[in-house]
């Protein structure tokens, strides 16, 4: 079941506000796998705007980047031995919902 944006910033707060230790190799892949899902870098750093305040990844803090990893759940396909979310469908209905908040902003044209 995908969850509203509300929904999904609120689960993001609590995760910042208990992060844990981040393993070598899974930020990047969840950057990886998050910018796959929003189509581009550049909706990439809108998602994190939203989400986070901060464009850049390098600007997140370490809850920021826990909540994050948190909301990708990335892990290696035994099939592709690519990087996905665990998540699965989910994951991507919750990231069009996130982007679709954006376009809910003033001075934001309508992208989907």
């Amino acid at each position: 079941m995908a969850w509203t944006f509300d929904e999904i910033k609120k689960k993001f707060d609590e995760d910042c506000n208990n992060p844990g230790v981040i393993e070598p190799g899974l930020w990047g892949a969840a950057l990886h796998i998050l910018e796959d899902a929003c189509g581009s870098v550049d909706n990439r750093y809108q998602f994190q705007k939203l989400l986070t305040g901060c464009v850049h990844s390098r600007d997140l803090s370490d809850g920021q980047r826990w909540g994050l990893l948190m909301f990708v759940l990335p892990m290696k396909s035994e099939l592709t031995k690519k990087w996905i979310s665990r998540r699965g469908d989910e994951f991507e209905h919750d990231v069009q919902n996130v982007l679709a908040k954006a376009v809910d902003q003033p001075g934001q044209e309508k992208m989907f």
